[in-house]
């Protein structure tokens, strides 16, 4: 919808710049030598300052609206790159929480992981004490045995 309201903007500076006096839109215009050839018309000055005046406006219109449009759409990208902006920033601060929310579950999982294989270890060596206690049990039942 932009792009045809900047396309009909366009079309309708080119139609009124389309209206202004050649005399005006050459690279060379001495606007002095056109003040005095406009002034130097008696009967038609009026008419002549007139007809200026209002390609003047026309063109001054014109220009204004362009101005506005700019404006407007300088103030619109700066607003989406301020939303852009702030959206960033939420995430950045959401994705430092997440990492450190991260690195303290995994400080816990270490944590709660050596003290369950330091059980186990423990656990294990009781066994095997146990196991030796045991065999020497028997050892020591099986003895009166050999003796006789």
């Amino acid at each position: 919808m932009e792009e045809d309201g900047e396309a009909s903007l366009i079309d309708r500076a080119q139609k009124v710049i389309g209206r202004v006096d050649d005399v005006y839109k050459h690279e060379s215009f001495d606007s002095l030598k056109q003040v005095f050839e406009v002034l130097s018309q008696q009967p038609d000055s009026a008419v002549a300052r007139q007809d200026l005046q209002t390609q003047l406006d026309a063109v001054d219109d014109i220009f204004e609206e362009m101005i506005h449009e700019y404006h407007g759409a300088i103030l619109d990208n700066s607003k989406r790159h301020g939303e852009v902006l702030e959206l960033y920033q939420g995430l950045s601060s959401k994705v430092e929480q997440l990492s450190s929310d991260i690195d303290e579950a995994k400080r816990l999982l270490r944590f709660k992981g050596a003290e369950s294989l330091l059980q186990l270890r423990f656990e294990s060596a009781r066994l095997k004490h146990l196991v030796r206690l045991i065999d020497d049990v028997k050892t020591l039942h099986e003895v009166p045995r050999r003796v006789q």
